[in-house]
């Protein structure tokens, strides 16, 4: 059958002309396709970029919120050591407040002994309206 076409002359012309603005149609369709891989690619990558710069961003933030993290850890345990030593020396302060209240109970004892007036309760109202909180 082709060598018919062959032979038939124009049929022959026509087919390569039908064969040529198809190749032409499909060369068309392939830059345009490659215009739009192109526009997609030059999409992606923008995209990309932008997701890029907010994970910068987020990085950023998440060593911001460690570093805070951290001072703030070392406040915690600066107060927690300062709370400690405070209890301490109040624990301290109590015992030489007790301390205190025997020698003037002592002293009162031995004044009252000695034959001496005093008012009973004056140096013991002192040290008892102290309070530790």
């Amino acid at each position: 059958p082709e060598r018919r076409e062959w032979a038939k002359g124009g049929g022959k012309t026509q087919e390569v002309e039908d064969q040529r603005s198809l190749g032409e149609q499909l060369s068309r369709e392939l830059a345009d396709l490659q215009d739009e891989l192109a526009k997609i690619g030059e999409e992606a990558n923008s995209k990309i970029e932008a997701a890029n710069v907010r994970i910068r961003a987020l990085r950023g933030e998440r060593d911001d919120a460690v570093r805070e993290v951290e001072r703030r850890s070392l406040d915690v345990r600066r107060l927690v050591d300062e709370r400690d030593e405070l209890g301490t020396e109040k624990s301290k302060l109590a015992e030489q407040k007790e301390a205190l209240l025997k020698i003037v109970e002592d002293l009162h004892q031995t004044c009252v002994g000695a034959g001496l007036q005093l008012s009973a309760t004056s140096g013991r109202k002192s040290i008892d309206s102290f309070r530790f909180p």
